[in-house]
C-alpha cells in the first residue's frame, strides 16, 4: 500500500498538516501513522471533504458573488418595472405631491378672500353657502387633474446609443 508523507500531502492540497489531522479525526480518511498517510483512502477522503464543502452554504467569494447577482437581479427588475411604467421615481412622486399641495393651499387661501368679498356685497346665507360649495367643487376639480411633470432624466442606455 502506497503512502504519502505529511509534507508531500501539504504540497498537494495546500492545507497544513494540522488541518489534515483534523480532517482525519473528523473521519474523512485514516489518521497518519508515523507522519505517513495512506494514499488512496486519504485522497478519497479529501475529495469527499471538498464535495461536502461545496455543498455547504457558500462563504467568502461565493457568498459575495451570490449577493452581487441578487442585487443585479433586483436592479434589472426595477428597470423593467420602470420601463413598463409600473414604477414611478420618488422624485416624480414628490414633485406631483408638491404640485397638488401647492394648488390646494393656493385655492384655500384665495377662498377666504372670495367669500369675504361676496359676503360684503350683501349675499344672503344660502347664497354664501352655494358660493362656498361652488368654490369647493372648483378646487376639487383642479386637484383631480394630474399635475404636469417633467420626464425623468435618464442616461441613454448602451443599446440606444448604438441604434442612433
Amino acid at each position: 500500500m502506497s503512502r504519502l508523507n505529511a509534507a508531500t500531502l501539504c504540497q498537494i492540497t495546500g492545507l497544513t498538516d494540522k488541518r489534515h489531522r483534523q480532517l482525519a479525526k473528523e473521519g474523512f480518511f485514516p489518521e497518519p501513522t508515523k507522519g505517513q498517510y495512506e494514499t488512496l483512502p486519504t485522497l478519497q477522503g479529501l475529495f469527499r471533504y471538498y464535495r461536502e464543502a461545496l455543498a455547504r452554504k457558500p462563504t467568502g467569494f461565493y457568498k459575495e458573488r451570490e449577493g452581487k447577482l441578487r442585487a443585479e437581479r433586483k436592479l434589472a427588475a426595477l428597470e423593467l418595472e420602470q420601463k413598463l411604467k409600473t414604477l414611478v421615481e420618488v422624485d416624480l412622486v414628490a414633485a406631483a405631491w408638491e404640485a397638488i399641495v401647492s394648488t390646494a393651499a393656493e385655492k384655500l387661501t384665495n377662498l377666504g378672500s372670495k367669500i369675504q368679498s361676496q359676503y360684503s356685497a350683501g349675499l344672503s346665507g344660502p347664497e354664501v353657502k352655494a358660493l362656498v360649495n361652488r368654490e369647493i367643487d372648483a378646487i376639487r376639480a383642479d386637484l383631480a387633474k394630474p399635475p404636469e411633470l417633467p420626464e425623468p432624466d435618464r442616461p441613454a442606455s448602451p443599446d440606444r446609443a448604438d441604434s442612433q
